[in-house]
């Protein structure tokens, strides 16, 4: 199934591309800063839920939520335990409920509370344009009535089926970032930054097709700038040449 990894320093940096596995830390050393922080800022148990962490890799032998030890190496400081976590965040989930905290310091303060049910409630920074259901409509719905299925996942390019019996708010444990456009049936909508760094879309009631494409400006941006100086260069270099021909064919 769909998990991430975290390790605490146990494993090498390239672990995650070599062997095709999801870890928190990504292949990158840039990080955004939003997502550092909740990292960093917000108990790691809570991330780990947010983010779909199934296993960590770390030298304690005992964590603060269940897990159960599947690999130990090692003994004392050297020791490497490999915990499976018993009930692991999912990567995609709907909620009913949103909290408005327009600030980072005071979101990292809400998601750190362990009273604040984080598959429950989202955090948004702004108000939702799109209303969600009234509490007594989402109490009268089936729980079991709301699906969430992957059709599709690779690095630039989400596609996933949604029932909803009440208009309500995908969350997924995907890190916001700009360039990510977002489509419900196929109609652009706004690709919204939920729980301090992750991404989030409004869904009414029913049976839809959510789809998120990573394209950026900076992409065709960065590739016209290229073959401008690509052209640049040979433009200089053909002159130069011209310029070196004429002088090799001038008097002695």
């Amino acid at each position: 199934g769909l998990f991430r990894i975290y390790d605490e320093f146990r494993l090498p940096d390239n672990l995650g591309s070599l062997f095709s596995l999801e870890d928190t830390r990504g292949a990158s050393p840039l990080i955004v800063e939003r997502y550092r922080r909740l990292l960093q800022d917000v108990p790691i148990e809570r991330a780990w839920q947010l983010l779909n962490v199934k296993y960590v890799t770390t030298w304690r032998e005992t964590l603060n939520v269940p897990s159960k030890i599947v690999m130990a190496e090692g003994d004392g400081e050297s020791a490497t335990y490999l915990h499976r976590l018993i009930d692991p965040g999912p990567r995609a989930w709907v909620v009913h409920g949103v909290e408005i905290i327009p600030g980072d310091d005071q979101a990292v303060e809400r998601l750190s509370d362990w009273q604040f049910e984080l598959l429950d409630v989202a955090i948004l920074p702004e108000k939702l344009d799109a209303p969600l259901a009234e509490a007594e409509d989402v109490a009268s719905a089936r729980a079991d009535a709301t699906t969430v299925r992957w059709v599709r996942r690779d690095p630039v390019h989400l596609e996933l089926d949604v029932a909803l019996p009440a208009d309500g708010l995908l969350v997924l444990g995907e890190v916001h970032y700009p360039g990510w456009h977002t489509y419900v049936d196929g109609s652009p909508v706004p690709t919204l930054r939920a729980n301090l760094a992750l991404r989030a879309v409004s869904v009414p009631a029913g049976q839809h097709q959510v789809e998120m494409v990573y394209r950026s400006w900076t992409v065709p941006a960065g590739i016209v700038i290229s073959v401008l100086t690509l052209l640049g260069a040979l433009l200089i270099i053909a002159l130069s040449l011209r310029k070196g021909h004429r002088t090799s064919d001038g008097p002695a």
